[in-house]
């Protein structure tokens, strides 16, 4: 029970020093410069908070685009099978037997476009032998292609374009903000110790 009591209380202290920094009122302390500061951080945190709308919009752009290329690509492209003419690569195993690389390897192979024979390297599993088969992806030219973007890739490069903008923006401002600040505690440091000179001299007249 203290222990949730002291989180609640840690919660209020920590909201109300910001309450505190952002708005300074009609506190005798608080100076030009801090009223400066808090109009900054007010603006910093408006400005993030607008920011949130417009990387939604970008990644919204975004995702649209992925599906506009995901629909040509589906046009141009076909599914097809290449015949290996050679043996993949062996899994790289552990002491143990457990495989450490599984991703794929070019591999000789040959394929038949309208009764035409092609050949290329394609991707294919460590431990394929040759003339096994394996499935790729051929344009319209009958070309190897890679594999269409997915509808679930395209919305996920459409949330990461919309979370990377919004994290770029904060990180923008946050600076800006640090930058802002660091000018004006010069401004406080600089005001304070013309007050401390001021100050001393007359205790050193008296």
């Amino acid at each position: 029970m203290r222990r949730g009591t002291g989180a609640v209380k840690g919660s209020y202290g920590l909201l109300a020093r910001f309450w505190r920094r952002v708005h300074p009122g009609r506190n005798p302390v608080a100076r030009p410069w801090d009223r400066i500061e808090a109009a900054m951080l007010i603006g910093v945190v408006l400005a993030v908070l607008l920011a949130f709308p417009l990387a939604a919009v970008i990644g919204s752009s975004a995702y649209a685009g992925e599906l506009a290329v995901a629909a040509h690509q589906r046009a141009d492209r076909r599914p097809a099978t290449a015949t290996l003419l050679a043996d993949a690569p062996p899994p790289v195993v552990t002491g143990e037997g457990q495989p450490v690389d599984t991703s794929a390897a070019n591999v000789p192979a040959r394929w038949t476009v309208n009764g035409v024979e092609r050949h290329g390297n394609v991707a294919a599993h460590p431990g394929d032998r040759a003339g096994s088969t394996v499935p790729i992806w051929l344009t319209s030219s009958g070309d190897l292609a890679a594999s269409p973007i997915s509808s679930a890739d395209a919305a996920m490069n459409g949330v990461l374009t919309g979370v990377f903008v919004w994290l770029a923006a904060v990180l923008l401002l946050t600076g800006l903000y640090w930058a802002g600040r660091w000018c004006l505690d010069r401004q406080r440091a600089a005001q304070w110790d013309r007050e401390w000179a001021l100050i001393s001299g007359h205790w050193t007249r008296s």
